[in-house]
């Protein structure tokens, strides 16, 4: 979304706080009320702003509610601005939301805590789709993937890796076949144990 640029009059920056943008006119006159929640414009030192709704915490205006935040692409091989437009909760990132990335990938769905989580769709830079569970900023739980050529692969992911029916069988079978093993260890050394015990006996009686 364009936004208006603002005359240099009319906006003030600081160094820690972003500042909402307002005309020096709108509260001529008239005794400044502290407003605790409401919905403006604001720009920071780095570039980025911020327009949505707000809330007051602590002493501090932060994104609460829908709003969109907007950061300057910062090198010439970014695509441009990267962007999240969607919900906020307590200035973080949380509920439903689009976050559109300087390489070109497109995040959709769900955030807890800054963090993409619940379910949501990725399109890679490069044409993959991915569609499913998110947990902590990984594509983790039951999901489908889709490559470039159009291949379609459905299951597990855990921790962005996807397990396929295959390879949970390889493992188990992995598995089952280290207990196995485990256990011949165990009985070998058990009978070994009791011939060594079975013949010092027959010693001891000679």
């Amino acid at each position: 979304m364009a936004t208006k640029k603002q005359d240099k009059k009319d906006t003030k920056v600081i160094k820690e706080e972003p500042v909402e943008v307002k005309h020096p006119e709108e509260n001529a006159g008239t005794l400044e009320k502290i407003e605790t929640e409401g919905y403006g414009r604001f720009e920071y030192r780095n570039g980025t702003v911020y327009e949505g709704h707000w809330i007051l915490l602590n002493g501090r205006k932060v994104k609460n509610g829908e709003g969109t935040l907007i950061h300057a692409g910062t090198t010439s091989n970014e695509a441009g601005n990267e962007e999240y437009r969607g919900s906020w909760k307590e200035d973080k990132m949380d509920g439903f939301g689009v976050y559109r990335y300087t390489s070109g990938a497109i995040y959709k769905g769900e955030w807890v805590n800054n963090k993409q989580e619940g379910r949501g769709v990725y399109e890679f830079p490069g044409g993959m789709i991915y569609e499913g569970e998110w947990k902590d900023h990984k594509m983790h739980g039951e999901g489908s993937f889709i490559d470039k050529e159009g291949n379609r692969w459905e299951g597990e992911f855990v921790n962005g890796v996807f397990q396929s029916k295959m390879q949970k069988q390889l493992k188990l079978e992995k598995l089952m076949k280290r207990k196995e093993e485990e256990i011949l260890a165990n009985a070998r050394n058990f009978f070994t144990k009791f011939e060594q015990a079975y013949a010092n006996l027959s010693l001891i009686h000679i």
